[in-house]
C-alpha cells in the first residue's frame, strides 16, 4: 500500500503579494493582507501556490512538500526560511510537523 498526504487539511488564502513573491516562495506577512517572500532566518506562514497580477494564492494549511537547506529532524520543529525557498531548523519560529524527510534528495514533507 502507498501512502499519500496530499490534499490533507489544504487551505488556501488570497494575500497581495509584493514583486519578490512567485509560485513556491515561503512567505511572511509583511504589510496589512500583503505577503513577501521570506529572507534567510524569517518564519513562514505558508507557501505561495500561485502568483498573478499582484495577488498571491497562499497555502497556510496542510500538506506540503518543501526542500530543506539542511538536514530536518522528525515530529513537531521550529521552521525558518534559508532565503532561497529551502527549509532550516528556526529558533523562535513557527512550528511545524515533519512527517517525513529524505536528507539525500533534500526534500521533507511537512505539515503546515
Amino acid at each position: 500500500m502507498e501512502l499519500s498526504f496530499n490534499g490533507f487539511e489544504n487551505n488556501l488564502i488570497t494575500f497581495k503579494a509584493d514583486s519578490s513573491v512567485s509560485a513556491g516562495s515561503l512567505v511572511y506577512i509583511s504589510d496589512n493582507a500583503t505577503v513577501s517572500k521570506c529572507e534567510n532566518g524569517d518564519s513562514f506562514i505558508g507557501i505561495a501556490v500561485a502568483v498573478k497580477n499582484g495577488y498571491a494564492a497562499v497555502q497556510t494549511k496542510g500538506h506540503t512538500q518543501v526542500k530543506t537547506g539542511d538536514d530536518i529532524p522528525l515530529g513537531r520543529n521550529s521552521l525558518a526560511s534559508d532565503g532561497s525557498d529551502c527549509i532550516i531548523a528556526g529558533t523562535d519560529t513557527y512550528t511545524f510537523l515533519v512527517i517525513s524527510a529524505d536528507s539525500e534528495n533534500r526534500v521533507a514533507d511537512i505539515i503546515l
